[in-house]
């Protein structure tokens, strides 16, 4: 795998002068009206050249950079770097429109996702069979979720957490091999902590118990289910004995004092640091993993900042909404 490596990462390397820059998206707040910003993106190439008959459809040309990325970075990432655990959340987050749309009567189009492992068409077909036979771990959450269906309407709430479980267990068993990059598992680990303990904290909030928390804790971190049981028992100012063992805990004070999003801003922020770290090492899977992430944060930090110039909100407190791009 170490040549596919160097070559992987010195293919990204050439790249990364393209990402958007502060000053571009700096510019781009300051514009007066959505067309102006949406032309920012136009100027940079951004898409592929896709140009939008009309600013208010800016969507096709962030989902165009998307599917650009994704092109690419799977054409040259080796075999068993463990990109598959990224794709695959676009496969998750499918199947949960899906079966959404099939509980509701609400359409799926404008929620599906490029870049999966699975053809959108296919899954699909294979959620309209009684067995779908995608992987264990998403037929255990069909299955769940049609056993619930027979005792009346599922919840989305329902769909997601039953999803959500079954595509962190999934992604567990991919990295349970010795071949697995030390980043990888890292970056999983951490973000199921911080999922968990964002969790609880919003659960405290709505003055929910334990049971509730229960139904939407994810797997994989280092936090155990058990752990946050006896937190109930404190409240919030068990967060900073909850976190004091992972890396998330310099970040205990804010979620402790209930600002959620800035936990979270925080938490993304690390995520992307786990690879930015060794992003100079050629022979490890950081270079090629840091810019898929920071493309994906990229676009992500994108939307927000184009949604917000859309609905007039305040300059300022667009800013406050962005996460920090790649550096």
């Amino acid at each position: 795998m170490q040549e596919g490596l160097i070559f992987a990462n010195a293919a990204v390397k050439s790249r990364e002068e393209n990402l958007f820059s502060g000053d571009r998206l700096s510019r781009m707040l300051e514009a007066d009206a959505l067309q102006d910003a949406v032309k920012i993106l136009i100027e940079a190439g951004y898409g592929g050249g896709t140009v939008p008959e009309d600013p208010m459809d800016f969507e096709t040309i962030l989902s165009a950079e998307a599917v650009i990325t994704d092109k690419f970075v799977m054409s040259v990432a080796p075999e068993g770097a463990g990109f598959e655990c990224f794709r695959l959340q676009a496969d998750y987050h499918n199947m949960k429109a899906l079966m959404k749309a099939r509980y509701t009567g609400a359409g799926a189009e404008g929620m599906l996702r490029a870049g999966g492992l699975i053809d959108v068409d296919l899954l699909k077909e294979k959620l309209e069979r009684e067995n779908p036979d995608i992987n264990p771990y998403a037929d255990a959450a069909v299955a769940e979720i049609t056993k619930a269906a027979a005792d009346g309407k599922p919840s989305p709430r329902k769909i997601d957490t039953a999803f959500d479980r079954a595509m962190f267990r999934d992604i567990a068993a991919r990295l349970d091999r010795r071949s697995a990059p030390m980043e990888l598992k890292e970056y999983f680990r951490v973000y199921a902590d911080g999922l968990n303990l964002a969790s609880f904290v919003r659960t405290l909030g709505i003055g929910g118990n334990f049971t509730f928390f229960e139904d939407v804790f994810t797997e994989g971190g280092d936090i155990s289910s058990a752990d946050f049981e006896k937190a109930f028992q404190e409240g919030v100012s068990a967060v900073p004995g909850l976190v004091r063992r992972t890396p998330l805990a310099p970040y205990a004070d804010a979620l402790a004092a209930g600002d959620v999003s800035g936990f979270e801003v925080a938490r993304d922020d690390y995520l992307l640091g786990i690879f930015r770290r060794n992003k100079s090492e050629m022979f490890s899977v950081a270079p090629v993993m840091g810019y898929y992430l920071a493309k994906q944060n990229e676009i992500r930090v994108l939307r927000i900042a184009l949604v917000c110039i859309k609905n007039g909100v305040d300059k300022q407190e667009i800013r406050k909404k962005l996460r920090e791009l790649y550096a």
